[in-house]
């Protein structure tokens, strides 16, 4: 069988392969409406794939299809996982520019020394790999364009498969092809990316589980009202390479105008909530999904468009109750924004949790915020939804009934989201200060999942830093403590280098110290409270409530909470 892979070309290459197609049996397409990347375009054709040996080629003809019958006789009839040519093989016979080879000398070496790989060209547009190669480590790649082929063997490797080179014969149509200067920039930064996951995150090795179900998913979207992030966030659903889903949306009020794309859209739904907070707004939107799985989704994040069908198939495992991923920040935000992202993904302020704002290893936590968070819908009614009481902070105490039930939350890489940051400053700081004073009351109150060090440390710095002022007037504590406040500064400094530019470096190291401070301050104010926000329970009444709804069509477009009846669960301590 020939599968081609139509990546989003603007001409009328979809035009000649359905042709094709419709003319010769042995030929199946894929046609994607954006340019994803090679990435994304092999997965889809590899899910197209019926063959045990899946070859991949250029469309290009520097490498001719003949050449095929050879190679794969040689492969079948050797202990190999996986076969690719090499330009730089002894034996092959290359018609190459000199400006080509030069780029692949230096990025062979710079491969062998980062990784080990003894393979003297990953490039090269033809290569054949065993289905369960493909199958195995396909799911745990990130890149989706430039460093992709070099990320597929990084992993093959990591994994144990074994790699073997043959010899091609290559005739360049192009004297120096498509390569730009900015696409080696690119890869470089791609091919550090990946050596950074393969070396120090051993991030390749994670477990992959195969769900083989395809349940509904009700993706629940809480809002104020209609805006231009809705409209991005809803699209990017829409886009999305999964079939069975619905979209809730839940404003405060039912009159709210949709794009006409999507006005008579029967995957979306809307209720009007009336002015709640997002908390509550998200129990009425699972008490009307009719999913398996709820997807809770800000309407300023949007998602990856396989960000659905990544996230399911790890509820393939049965101990797993919940998913989260990353929410990256859009690359297309202004430079405020941008800095606001390059903050929260600081090693100094979001440490240990960095892998909330950036892709970091596979693993299991205890809490994830509702930005990006699958979860059984059984599990959620079990736990009793989200806490109608508190926001922000919902998320922390739903998370902490879902482990307490001996469910596992398993965050993926993955399961990406590119999410709308604040900009820096005022509008910042406004969202630092409201994690801080939720964070600090729920150490007193639940410490399962928010007792941390790292949540005391920006505190700490601010004492430290007060404390140690009265003895600057001797001349040994002075020397002492301008040194170790140097040091901090260096060192924020120093983690803020950015290769954007100076002023995004400038920007990042005055977010990052302003962060702490706000934090830190806000942070003990929350220890101190007795009572916060929207909390009327007894101390004693500590567990969640789950709300149930009559139909939306009982209600006008806004009504007030008491229509609303809550009813405690068993206390689940």
């Amino acid at each position: 069988e020939i599968i081609i892979v139509n990546d989003g070309s603007t001409d009328f290459t979809a035009d000649i392969i359905n042709t094709l197609a419709n003319d010769l049996p042995e030929v199946k397409t894929v046609q994607l409406d954006h340019n994803y990347g090679k990435g994304y375009a092999i997965r889809k054709g590899v899910a197209l794939a019926d063959g045990d040996y899946i070859v991949f080629m250029d469309a290009d003809l520097d490498i001719h299809p003949a050449q095929i019958d050879r190679v794969l006789n040689e492969f079948r009839a050797d202990l190999y996982d996986v076969a690719i040519g090499s330009k730089r093989h002894p034996d092959s016979v290359v018609d190459y520019p000199l400006p080509r080879r030069l780029i692949s000398t230096v990025y062979y070496w710079i491969i062998r020394f980062l990784f080990g790989l003894k393979v003297r060209d990953t490039q090269a547009g033809f290569k054949i790999y065993k289905r369960e190669v493909l199958l195995a480590i396909l799911p745990r790649l990130m890149v989706k364009k430039f460093a992709f082929d070099l990320e597929m063997l990084a992993a093959t490797h990591r994994l144990g498969y074994k790699i073997m080179e043959f010899p091609i014969r290559v005739t360049f149509s192009r004297k120096f092809g498509r390569i730009k200067l900015r696409d080696c920039w690119l890869t470089g930064i791609d091919t550090l990316a990946i050596f950074y996951r393969c070396r120090l995150l051993d991030f390749y090795k994670y477990p992959s589980f195969l769900n083989t179900r395809t349940p509904k998913v009700s993706v629940v979207i809480a809002v104020k009202a209609p805006n231009g992030n809705l409209k991005r966030c809803i699209d990017a659903c829409m886009r999305q390479d999964y079939n069975d889903f619905e979209v809730i949306i839940v404003p405060d009020h039912g009159s709210m105008v949709l794009d006409v794309a999507f006005k008579h859209n029967d995957r979306i739904k809307i209720i009007a909530s009336g002015a709640v907070n997002p908390s509550v707004k998200r129990n009425m939107g699972a008490a009307e999904a009719t999913g398996d799985i709820l997807a809770f989704l800000d309407d300023d994040a949007f998602p990856y468009h396989d960000w659905m069908s990544t996230a399911v198939r790890q509820f393939g495992n049965q101990e797993i109750a919940a998913v989260g991923g990353p929410g990256v920040t859009p690359p297309d935000s202004p430079l405020l924004e941008r800095a606001s992202g390059y903050v929260y993904a600081s090693p100094l302020v979001s440490g240990a949790y960095r892998y909330r704002y950036i892709p970091h290893r596979y693993q299991e936590v205890d809490d994830y915020p509702s930005c990006n968070l699958f979860v059984l819908k059984t599990e959620f009614e079990t736990v009793g939804g989200f806490s109608s009481q508190y926001w922000p902070g919902e998320d922390t105490l739903l998370c902490r009934e879902i482990v307490a039930q001996g469910k596992k939350i398993i965050y993926d890489p993955h399961v990406i989201v590119e999410h709308k940051r604040r900009p820096l400053f005022r509008k910042h700081f406004a969202q630092i200060s409201r994690y801080a004073l939720h964070r600090g009351y729920f150490v007193k109150r639940w410490p399962e999942n928010s007792l941390r060090f790292a949540y005391f440390a920006p505190s700490l710095l601010i004492l430290l830093i007060i404390a140690g002022i009265p003895f600057t007037t001797i001349p040994f504590f002075r020397n002492c403590y301008i040194s170790l406040l140097g040091a901090y500064l260096g060192i924020s400094f120093i983690c803020s280098i950015n290769l954007n530019g100076i002023v995004s470096t400038l920007l990042e190291f005055a977010g990052i110290i302003a962060t702490h401070a706000t934090y830190g301050i806000y942070f003990l104010i929350g220890l101190t409270r007795q009572r916060l926000g929207h909390h009327q329970s007894t101390p004693d009444d500590m567990h969640l409530k789950i709300i149930q709804f009559k139909k939306i069509s009982d209600y006008p477009d806004s009504y007030p909470f008491q229509h609303f009846r809550q009813q405690s669960l068993p206390n689940m301590k």
